[in-house]
Parts: C-alpha cells; sequence; structure tokens
C-alpha cells in the first residue's frame, strides 16, 4: 500500500511540474526562433535597402 501511494505521489509531483518545465522550455524556444526570425528578417531588408541604394546610384536615379 505504501509504496503504491509514493509511487503515486511521485507520478503525481511529475506530472505537476512537468508542464511548467516544459512550458519554460517551450517559451525559451519561441523566443529563440522569433529573435532569430527578426534578425534574418532586419538582413534581408537591410540588404534589400542597399541593394536598391546601389542600383539606384548605378542607374543614376537619385529619387528613391
Amino acid at each position: 500500500m505504501c509504496s503504491i501511494r509514493i509511487k503515486f505521489c511521485n507520478q503525481y509531483i511529475g506530472l505537476t511540474v512537468f508542464p511548467y518545465v516544459f512550458l519554460k522550455y517551450l517559451i525559451i524556444r519561441i523566443i529563440v526562433v522569433v529573435v532569430v526570425v527578426a534578425i534574418v528578417v532586419v538582413i534581408i531588408v537591410t540588404a534589400a535597402g542597399i541593394v536598391r541604394q546601389v542600383k539606384l546610384y548605378l542607374t543614376g536615379y537619385e529619387t528613391a
């Protein structure tokens, strides 16, 4: 009886603690992905802007 109760207790603790750990891990992963995507977007936009400026400069048009 006692061993079953302890096992159940451990399982219950595992079930209550695991979601928090998993959620924290998931939130960290989401934040990392969002930051990486944001950096990539900024790099692409900046590169596109530079390319456009260079094209405008090379073609001789100064109007943006």
